[in-house]
């Protein structure tokens, strides 16, 4: 079960809702989840978007997740998903906490590499074949039918 909120400015409600509900019917359907979505100016922090845990690192399952307001679709859709494959990691265990040092996979992870990080390759590698396949799905197309940069899901 999914219980979300959003809030901020400069972003389509309807289609933040779609991906939410679309990603949690499709990957976390057992899991009662809590997200809150909120979208501010994010430029000056160098980042597109923030997924943090709000009730512990033991079992998450509360998230906040903040995005940069007044994105593309394109981007804005790729960002959230990138977000919820976050929200994933967290929720199934293949990202953890531990003596305040976080694993991906049971590997203690260098936070002074961020690029390098195994969490966001895996993240930046699934939020392009998510996009496909949101996109390709017939019920959320009316979003992307008139954005000329979106990806085709073919086959």
């Amino acid at each position: 079960m999914l219980i979300y909120s959003t809030s901020g400015y400069g972003y389509s409600k309807r289609l933040c809702t779609d991906i939410l509900q679309w990603f949690c019917a499709e990957y976390i359907p057992r899991h009662k989840i809590e997200i809150d979505v909120h979208h501010c100016g994010l430029r000056y922090d160098d980042s597109y978007g923030f997924c943090d845990v709000l009730d512990g690192f033991r079992r998450p399952r509360e998230f906040k997740i903040s995005l940069q307001s007044r994105m593309s679709k394109k981007e804005y859709t790729t960002t959230l998903l990138h977000e919820m494959v976050h929200v994933h990691q967290w929720v199934t265990g293949t990202l953890t906490s531990k003596c305040s040092r976080m694993h991906y996979k049971g590997e203690e992870i260098d936070r002074d590499d961020y690029e390098n990080q195994p969490h966001e390759i895996d993240a930046r590698k699934r939020e392009h074949e998510l996009y496909s396949q949101f996109t390709g799905n017939p019920k959320y197309y009316s979003h992307f039918k008139n954005c000329p940069k979106r990806v085709v899901h073919v086959g």
